[in-house]
């Protein structure tokens, strides 16, 4: 049943990428700005990623392991802030 669920839910994810990626310029257009469709195509991949994240997560959880669980948050957050303010300062 794991995999069923894996499997099931990293589909969902592709295609939730799939329509976010190729509807990106809809949505600039809808709010009229250009700039917006780099932004929606990048953040779309997030369906993608939570996908692959979730079962995974999931099992942790219903075993009790948030140790774990904290520590792959934290340093999931500590990689993103370091990254964004690298990025911030290259401008």
């Amino acid at each position: 049943h794991l995999d069923t669920a894996f499997w099931t839910i990293l589909g969902i994810g592709t295609l939730l990428t799939i329509i976010g990626f190729s509807s990106a310029d809809i949505v600039a257009n809808f709010f009229n700005q250009p700039q917006l469709t780099l932004i929606v195509r990048c953040l779309s991949f997030n369906f993608l990623f939570s996908a692959l994240n979730s079962v995974q997560a999931a099992i942790l959880s219903r075993q009790l392991y948030f140790k774990a669980l904290a520590i792959r948050s934290l340093l999931a957050t500590l990689a993103g802030g370091t990254v964004g303010t690298v990025m911030a300062f290259r401008g």
